[in-house]
């Protein structure tokens, strides 16, 4: 049967977004260490190799929430410093082979305590990205931490095509918000793209569940539809899907039967554009 819908992640897949989102996250981690714990801040402890390896598991696609459960991790220790304190990539990954999908709260709390609290990572996270301007536009609020422009200045378009060109039908299931979901669609060019293609984390719906791929493939009348996606939460949605074909983007995607460096080319090569 051939493929008759493409529905799309954003982040590494439509969108670059390698010095946004990692850098909220090693910003954030810095800051909490220095201010919010108040100990020695002696090293930029976060690296892609952290990022990849969380985004490798599909219960730790939340950028923020990385911030968070590595936050209580650290302080964990009781160790004033944090390059004693932060896990190698070894040990994160003993940790992480732990979770089996629980109440990720309830991990946290049983495993590290609550020395950081997941609503306080998720604010400064936020004021991270959006930067104070679009911050206080968005919220109605004045930022608390941050007084700068936001990481997302730094993403970039991964295509130049209109979702208008494409030879298929089209969606869109993301872990972003509604506000970040509107600073992607301008940065491509796709203000006018569907809402009603569109699934959002803040809809209730997140990843790995399959439910927004099957409210997409509802819309579209879809019966054999080809997801991108860039970690392994994007494939376990697809796989909870039961039907379609999960085309993996990027380096940690690697493994996937069908994988391609970026999207551009996927979608040259499978005939979309």
């Amino acid at each position: 049967m051939a493929y008759d819908a493409v529905i799309f992640d954003i982040d590494n897949v439509l969108i670059d977004t390698t010095m946004s989102f990692p850098m909220v996250i090693r910003t954030s981690l810095q800051w909490i260490w220095k201010f919010y714990l108040q100990r020695n801040n002696d090293c930029i402890a976060f690296t892609m190799d952290h990022f990849r390896l969380m985004k490798s598991y599909p219960y730790f696609n939340d950028d923020y929430d990385i911030s968070w459960i590595l936050s209580n991790i650290a302080a964990s220790s009781e160790n004033q410093s944090l390059v004693k304190s932060f896990p190698s990539r070894e040990k994160l990954k003993e940790i992480l082979d732990t979770f089996d999908g629980e109440n990720l709260s309830e991990w946290v709390k049983k495993n590290f305590g609550n020395r950081v609290e997941r609503k306080f990572v998720r604010k400064l996270c936020s004021e991270l990205y959006y930067g104070s301007e679009i911050f206080t536009k968005i919220s109605q609020k004045t930022p608390s931490f941050v007084k700068c422009s936001g990481f997302w200045k730094a993403e970039k378009p991964f295509i130049d095509t209109s979702w208008h060109q494409l030879k298929l039908p089209s969606g869109i299931y993301t872990g972003r918000c509604k506000y970040e979901l509107e600073l992607a669609l301008t940065l491509l060019g796709w203000e006018d793209f569907p809402p009603s293609l569109v699934i959002t984390a803040d809809q209730g719906i997140c990843k790995p569940s399959s439910k927004g791929l099957e409210i997409i493939c509802e819309r579209l009348k879809s019966r054999n539809p080809l997801y991108f996606g860039d970690a392994e939460s994007d494939r376990k949605s697809m796989k909870n899907l039961g039907y379609g074909t999960f085309i993996g983007i990027g380096h940690i995607m690697q493994d996937n039967p069908l994988h391609f460096a970026d999207t551009r080319t996927a979608l040259k090569k499978l005939g979309i554009i």
